[in-house]
C-alpha cells in the first residue's frame, strides 16, 4: 500500500472543490418563503413581508404570548434591523395579539380578553366582573362558574390562557 501525503494547500483546494461540486449537485432551493401557517387576519401581509425577510415565519408558529412580550419581540426585531415603520410595529403586535395572543385571565383588561379568546364584549365583560367580585381564577374549570360566560367557547382555547404569571 502506497501513502501519498498531500501538503495543505493541495488540501485546501480538495476541500474547496468538493464543496463546490456538493453544492452544484443539489437541487436548487426556492428563494420563496414557505407559505405562513399562521392564521389570517388583519397585518398577517405585514408581518409576512416585514419578518419574513429575515427569517422563516415558522419561528412565530405555535408560540403564545401577551401583548406586552409580543411589543418586546418587535422592538427587539427592530432594534436588530427588522425594516419596519412605525405603522408596521404596530400592525405587527396587533396581529400578534390577536392571532398568536395570550392572555392573563387575572389581569387582563376586557379588551384584551375578548380579542384573544374571541368572546364578545359581555361575556369579556362578565369574567372581569366574576373576578373582581370573587377572587382569581385559579385554573380553567374557574371559568365555568362565570354567570354569562359559554364556557365551551373558552375551553378549546385554553393554550390561550394564563391564570398566573404574565
Amino acid at each position: 500500500m502506497r501513502v501519498i501525503v498531500l501538503g495543505p494547500s493541495v488540501v485546501m483546494w480538495l476541500a474547496v472543490s468538493l464543496t463546490s461540486l456538493m453544492a452544484a449537485s443539489r437541487p436548487a432551493q426556492s428563494s420563496a418563503a414557505a407559505p405562513s401557517q399562521l392564521p389570517p387576519g388583519p397585518g398577517n401581509d405585514t408581518l409576512v413581508r416585514v419578518c419574513g425577510d429575515c427569517h422563516g415565519l415558522d419561528v412565530i408558529e405555535g408560540q403564545r404570548r401577551s401583548r406586552g412580550q409580543w411589543r418586546d419581540v418587535v422592538q427587539d426585531m427592530v432594534s436588530r434591523g427588522a425594516n419596519a415603520s412605525d405603522d408596521d410595529t404596530k400592525t405587527i403586535i396587533e396581529y400578534l395579539a390577536a392571532a398568536l395572543g395570550r392572555v392573563n385571565v387575572n389581569r387582563a383588561l376586557e379588551s384584551e380578553i375578548e380579542t384573544v379568546l374571541e368572546l364578545s364584549a359581555a361575556e369579556a365583560s362578565a369574567i372581569v366582573t366574576y373576578r373582581t367580585s370573587s377572587g382569581a381564577f385559579k385554573n380553567l374549570d374557574d371559568l365555568k362558574k362565570v354567570p354569562g360566560l359559554d364556557f365551551s367557547k373558552v375551553e378549546p382555547k385554553k393554550d390561550r390562557m394564563a391564570f398566573s404569571g404574565q
